[in-house]
């Protein structure tokens, strides 16, 4: 069995908790948040030691890995720490606030030997897998053109914004790290634009809730991405691949199968209303991963360094949105 210690209880802890719980190769050791009650109550359900005392974790022998999946302003800390108790480490991004200390939480992982990855659960949804096999296999050929469409099922709660990271950063390094990961490239110019057109207030905390945004890749291919912070109809990602031999996508699956046919409507179910809903199942494949690169020193997770390209991403996103004007990555070299 493998032994987690969890950081955070919240919507993203409570996914991990659950995951952990229902493995039949781990479980869980402790539950850190800076709300006894709450870890407390994940406890009860998940099972795990509830403590507000990130050294309990950190000093345990036992305890062959950890999940972060605390406030992004604990994210370094507690991934040094781990690396420097020799634990394996699953962090969910971005790794730290800044560039430079997501590169010396890379270095201290690297110096201590450490399985260190990054918490980019979406490679692990079954169409996006799909589709980048396809890719690998030159199933389109040579690949010209990606786009990415991410739209939230609702605004963010207006106090939650501050210390976010806004939308080009908490939603979009999630999908800097897919267009990565499928077209194999690095980034190394970007354009992006946006707006507040569904909440003006979202300005006054320097957020958006409407881009377009495009990226050019070292090999020339380009990738498109469209970012919303609300629909009138649910949870809706896509991916598509376009190629010399043919196109590529990954759809938004119905929350059913179910169609009714009268007169001349058809009518069928809609899409998930949640992204949890929608990519929970992926956080276990993720998790089932993670045991298996610990007990086989094999990984084929995003790593840390993975992490810091994709918010390397981001920063330069926010930076074009800001004054107007490409940006190159080595910007931030």
């Amino acid at each position: 069995m493998i032994n987690i210690g969890l950081f955070g209880a919240g919507v993203i802890g409570r996914v991990h908790a659950a995951n952990i719980a229902q493995s039949d190769n781990a479980q869980l050791t402790h539950i850190v948040d800076i709300h006894a009650e709450t870890a407390e109550a994940l406890a009860q359900t998940c099972g795990g030691k509830p403590c507000t005392d990130p050294a309990q974790v950190f000093d345990d022998p036992s305890v062959d890995a950890v999940i972060i999946g605390s406030n992004t302003q604990t994210h370094a800390e507690f991934v040094i720490a781990a690396a420097r108790s020799g634990k394996a480490i699953l962090c969910e991004k971005p790794i730290a606030e800044d560039l430079a200390n997501a590169r010396r939480c890379i270095e201290v992982a690297r110096n201590a030997g450490v399985l260190a990855v990054t918490g980019f659960n979406r490679r692990f949804d079954r169409n996006h897998r799909a589709l980048w096999n396809q890719v690998r296999e030159g199933r389109i050929g040579r690949m010209d053109m990606l786009h990415l469409t991410s739209r939230s099922e609702k605004l963010p709660k207006l106090e939650n914004v501050p210390g976010s990271g806004g939308m080009l950063r908490e939603k979009g390094t999630h999908h800097y790290d897919l267009a990565r990961w499928i077209a194999d490239d690095e980034a190394v110019e970007v354009f992006a634009t946006g707006a507040c057109r569904i909440e003006k207030k979202l300005a006054d905390h320097g957020d958006l809730d409407t881009a377009m945004i495009i990226l050019r890749f070292a090999g020339g291919a380009f990738c498109h991405f469209d970012f919303s912070r609300q629909t009138n109809y649910g949870c809706d990602e896509r991916i598509e691949a376009f190629g010399s031999g043919g196109m590529l996508e990954s759809r938004h699956p119905q929350a059913g199968n179910l169609r009714f046919t009268s007169g001349p409507q058809i009518v069928e179910n809609g899409l998930h209303q949640s992204w949890l809903e929608r990519f929970r199942e992926s956080y276990s494949i993720e998790l089932a991963a993670f045991i298996e690169a610990i007990k086989t020193g094999t990984s084929f997770l995003p790593t840390l360094e993975d992490g810091l390209a994709a918010q390397k991403i981001a920063e330069a996103v926010v930076r074009s949105v800001s004054e107007n004007r490409p940006v190159r990555l080595d910007e931030f070299d």
